[in-house]
């Protein structure tokens, strides 16, 4: 072999060398590539997972705000229902209470009217024991008798000069006045057969001045015979 075929066979045999190394350093790269895409597809494959599960969560949290939402939605409805429900019974109440409230006005009404012809009653009442006292009072002055109030509904006439042996000897006799402008006699001292004859025209007439008069003069007509 000579030198030149001899450097001639290193020549392609650095060569072959070359495109070894050449192509051994192609694959290393390959594999280098390929082992980058795969981390990068890693990691996208991660951040891609990561945020499928971000969105579950978030979808999460959204259906328990959309049930706790539903929850207060049926507890304000049970809420607005009882509300509602107290509302009729307050007005119900109410228009029980109008009704009551028409009611008593209509009976203080009644009673109101009713004191009111009690009190005309009483005006009336007082007016007529007055002029029985006025006319009393007259015939006390002109026949020597008095009139005594023994309580708040009878009096007492007492009369004397009836007994010329015995003048201040008292003659008595008690009245009252009762419904319909009548009057009951009582108490008389000494009594008189003709008392319920008297007191029939006494409240046939209303003339207390004639039946005091008949009395006396039946009463003095009796001790003036005896």
């Amino acid at each position: 072999m000579d030198i030149e075929g001899g450097l001639g066979g290193m020549e392609k045999i650095d060569d072959l060398i070359k495109r070894r190394n050449e192509l051994h350093e192609g694959k290393l790269t390959e594999m280098g590539l390929n082992d980058d895409l795969s981390s990068k597809a890693a990691k996208a494959d991660s951040a891609t997972l990561s945020d499928v599960k971000e969105l579950e969560r978030k979808l999460k949290q959204l259906r328990e705000i959309l049930h706790s939402q539903k929850e207060g939605s049926m507890s304000l409805s049970s809420e607005l229902s009882e509300v509602r429900t107290a509302l009729m019974s307050l007005q119900g109440q109410e228009k029980e209470s109008t009704s009551l409230q028409s009611q008593s006005n209509a009976q203080f009404k009644e009673v109101q009217e009713e004191l009111e012809r009690m009190e005309i009653i009483d005006k009336d009442t007082a007016e007529e024991e007055a002029a029985i006292e006025a006319e009393c009072k007259l015939f006390e002055d002109m026949s020597k008798m008095r009139l005594i109030k023994i309580s708040d509904t009878d009096m007492q006439f007492v009369l004397t000069h009836i007994d010329d042996s015995n003048p201040d000897d008292p003659f008595v006799f008690s009245f009252r006045p009762e419904v319909n402008d009548t009057f009951a006699v009582f108490d008389m001292d000494p009594p008189l057969t003709e008392l319920d004859g008297l007191v029939a025209e006494l409240n046939r007439t209303k003339d207390l001045g004639i039946f005091v008069r008949t009395v006396r003069s039946l009463w003095c007509q009796q001790f003036s015979s005896s």
